[in-house]
């Protein structure tokens, strides 16, 4: 879709649908132009809710941190990763270019909203994120159950983005 990663609003999707045949039966059937626009109106507010970005980062026998696998809304082929910086004992960077290629080609801005962590780990651990304020890096903490910051050893901490 074009615009990625804005999100998308009802307008992006286009005008509301023609009804190409009429309904045999009305009590039990909704037209073309009421089940499109439904839909479209239903996909527009997954752009508002649903995550549009992932990622997870490993954590080897030493505490390297390294990236696994990744998704984001934009880029479905796995062109463009973000980069992993180490910041110290329980402490990660994230960073995604400034721009990414929407489907034409023409580069939007980078626009995260919000993020949220999660330690995926039987052990008790504590995660947070926060996106910096240029839309773009989000910043990962991980503390182990005494409040130290620490690196989940051979365990993964997951990150959503909004």
């Amino acid at each position: 879709m074009s615009g990625f990663p804005i999100r998308p609003g009802r307008a992006a999707f286009g005008p509301v649908p023609v009804n190409r045949y009429s309904v045999r039966d009305p009590e039990r059937e909704l037209d073309g132009p009421t089940v499109g626009d439904l839909m479209m109106w239903q996909i527009a507010g997954m752009g508002i809710v649903c995550p549009i970005a992932w990622v997870y980062i490993s954590l080897d026998g030493a505490g390297v941190p390294t990236i696994t696998s990744s998704g984001e809304a934009w880029d479905p082929n796995s062109a463009y990763l973000p980069a992993l910086t180490d910041n110290g004992n329980g402490s990660y960077k994230l960073t995604y270019a400034a721009t990414y290629p929407d489907k034409d080609a023409v580069a939007r801005t980078t626009n995260l909203i919000a993020a949220s962590a999660f330690v995926q780990s039987l052990t008790d651990f504590r995660s947070v994120a926060q996106v910096q304020a240029n839309r773009r890096e989000v910043e990962v903490r991980v503390f182990n159950a005494g409040g130290a910051a620490t690196d989940p050893i051979n365990e993964g901490v997951l990150v959503v983005m909004w």
